[in-house]
């Protein structure tokens, strides 16, 4: 018995994915033995040809486009002798390996990384990109993008590239991927997916608050209530902090007449999708006006007192004979006493009033932060003080 040779011949080594590929199989029994008669079967990978009868010792088999594996492929012709040349030759194979040259795909979005606001508000453009080696044809056809549940329309290459816009609202808290199904054209076979990216979306939280006005100094009616909403299928806890971000003039808390407390209501829990809440006070000062103590200065009394006694004894509490020339020196000392009282007096109605400063009036705008971890959320509370 006779093993024969077989050799498997492509009509290219190289070929694109959508091209068919002819093959011819020979077997050869080698000089003096007949030629092998029989059939020849060709396979690669999940592609097997129907069995194919030799003529002249040889099989062209023609394989359909989109057959064969990506990259390189292996071609095994198996060959069966038939009754004529069994008693002669066993059966046998040959192989060989072939390239199928396919567009390598790539999906950019954007941004990689989303909020959840952002998710929600802004559509994120991908840009596709199909690319092959030096000296074959540009990939043409469309191609289309899918995320979840989304699958946007058929869109067509330009220059073997194309731009897909996911709209607002589309994408998932978590990991998004992104899958790009090629159709493919008459050079290369169509690829499903052909190419993904992941974009991730985080989850967040909204704050809002109720507005407030109050008088200064209020101790009443001053408080405000700040509701924090998960979106996103965010859970966590959430500290929150306020601070005054304008106010009359632009002003920002002159003084620091204003301050915050949420008291035990902070950090706020969110365990599901049900919005938490928090209580926010609000502490002004009312303008106070001059202590009775700081409107005549002590010991004026005795001041003033005291002159008019001296000026007494230096009159009266002399000898009466030494009295007349006295007399004029005591008028003069009287005088002076007075007049010191005067003073005093005087200076008791420009003393510096020290008071305590108030809130101004007007509208400020009080912005709360709340922050979980990486995760932030503002909003605003409008405060207005009578």
């Amino acid at each position: 018995m006779t093993t024969p040779t077989v050799t498997v011949t492509p009509a290219s080594s190289t070929i694109t994915s959508a091209k068919p590929l002819s093959v011819t199989v020979s077997v050869s029994g080698g000089s003096g033995n007949p030629t092998p008669t029989g059939t020849v079967t060709l396979a690669s990978g999940t592609y097997s040809s129907p069995a194919t009868t030799l003529s002249a010792g040889s099989a062209t088999i023609n394989i359909p486009a989109g057959s064969l594996v990506l990259q390189w492929d292996d071609l095994i012709a198996k060959y069966l002798p038939d009754t004529a040349s069994s008693s002669t030759y066993t059966s046998a194979s040959g192989m060989i390996t072939v390239q199928v040259i396919a567009p390598s795909i790539s999906a950019t979005p954007s941004s990689s990384t989303l909020t959840w606001a952002q998710a929600q508000s802004q559509a994120l453009p991908v840009a596709i990109v199909l690319t092959v080696p030096t000296g074959y044809p540009t990939p043409t056809g469309t191609v289309t993008l899918t995320a979840g549940s989304y699958s946007s329309a058929a869109t067509a290459l330009s220059g073997g590239n194309a731009t897909i816009t996911i709209p607002p609202a589309t994408l998932t808290t978590g990991f998004n991927i992104l899958n790009v199904n090629y159709s493919g054209d008459t050079n290369y076979a169509p690829e499903k997916p052909g190419g993904s990216a992941t974009v991730t979306v985080g989850a967040a939280f909204t704050i809002t608050g109720t507005a407030v006005t109050v008088t200064a100094g209020a101790t009443t009616g001053n408080t405000s209530t700040i509701t924090v909403t998960p979106s996103g299928g965010f859970t966590g806890s959430v500290a929150l902090t306020a601070a005054v971000t304008s106010g009359p003039n632009g002003a920002q808390n002159p003084g620091n007449l204003i301050s915050f407390s949420f008291g035990p209501t902070s950090p706020v829990s969110i365990t599901g999708a049900a919005a938490g809440t928090a209580t926010l006070t609000i502490t002004t000062k009312a303008t106070g006006g001059c202590a009775q103590t700081y409107q005549t200065p002590r010991g004026v009394f005795w001041y003033t007192g005291g002159g008019v006694v001296l000026a007494c004894l230096l009159l009266f509490g002399i000898p009466a004979r030494r009295r007349r020339w006295r007399l004029a020196l005591g008028m003069l000392a009287l005088l002076a006493a007075l007049m010191g009282g005067f003073q005093a007096c005087g200076s008791s109605r420009i003393v510096d009033c020290p008071g305590t400063p108030g809130t101004p009036t007007g509208t400020y705008t009080i912005t709360v932060t709340g922050t979980s971890g990486a995760t932030t959320g503002t909003g605003t509370v409008t405060l207005t003080v009578q």
